[in-house]
């Protein structure tokens, strides 16, 4: 069964358990399901869930379900770290071991022997020796503090970080939509993003609706004054839980991952 799921995974362009090049193609049309009783608007509003913590829902798509979920967190009222099993776990196994965190995010990409296929970081220790092209990736740091490298201008050094993985491509980088071409691929999507004032954010496109060019440009519309977003392993590994009392979510990833963000109160 291991074996079959990851060859229908090939398939996919930024899909859980392989690596592969961007490319960028044609805008494609989006399939959503439209019923009466979806009557939302373009558009979404920040909601408070807790102190630090804020949710946004935002629609692209007028009359349908079709929508990016984010949520802004204070860095300095939360914990960050990434955490990497040899046994892949679907999300949902992963939030049941890990006692139910706050936030809970898949990971970045991963390859067929669930090895990270770039650098990760996790306490200080690198976990395999695999490691992207910096000139085309960029690098998640959680601590010792928070934020998103751009490793083809700014300099990293992983002897000085306890917590960091390396991801591609920028779907936002200084502010500007950062994909010129669209590979035609829709997906379910995961990111992480930066502001001008460091805030933190997690996100997912929870329906398979968007190219990363598409939403490059949608999240470009969102109100956040982003500095730096960038794409997770999207695709079937996809998934996010937010253990809230208010409004809470459970996206489970479609495949198991070996790897996921975790997002602890302080």
């Amino acid at each position: 069964m291991r074996k079959i799921i990851f060859i229908i995974l090939g398939i996919f362009i930024f899909s859980g358990c392989h690596t592969v090049n961007i490319t960028t193609e044609n805008i494609p049309n989006n399939n959503q399901n439209k019923t009466a009783a979806d009557s939302v608007k373009i558009g979404g509003a920040w909601t408070k869930v807790e102190d630090g913590l804020e949710k946004l829902e935002y629609y692209f798509q007028e009359n349908t379900r079709a929508k990016i979920i984010i949520y802004k967190l204070t860095p300095d009222k939360f914990s960050f770290q990434f955490k990497h099993s040899e046994e892949a776990l679907f999300l949902t196994d992963w939030d049941e071991n890990l006692q139910h965190p706050l936030l809970l995010i898949n990971g970045v990409y991963f390859l067929e022997d669930n090895a990270p296929a770039g650098m990760l970081i996790v306490e200080n220790k690198k976990i395999g020796n695999n490691q992207f092209d910096p000139n085309k990736s960029g690098v998640i740091e959680l601590a010792p503090t928070v934020k998103i490298i751009d490793t083809k201008k700014d300099k990293f050094d992983p002897n000085f970080v306890k917590e960091a993985a390396q991801a591609y491509p920028f779907l936002i980088k200084n502010s500007k939509p950062n994909i010129k071409e669209d590979s035609g691929q829709i997906a379910r999507r995961t990111f992480i993003g930066t502001d001008q004032e460091d805030n933190f954010y997690l996100g997912i496109l929870p329906e398979e609706s968007q190219t990363l060019y598409e939403l490059s440009l949608e999240l470009s519309k969102v109100p956040v004054n982003w500095k730096n977003v960038i794409n997770l392993d999207g695709g079937s590994s996809s998934g996010l839980i937010a253990n809230t009392q208010k409004n809470p979510e459970n996206l489970n990833s479609y495949v198991p991952i070996p790897n996921v963000l975790v997002v602890k109160r302080r």
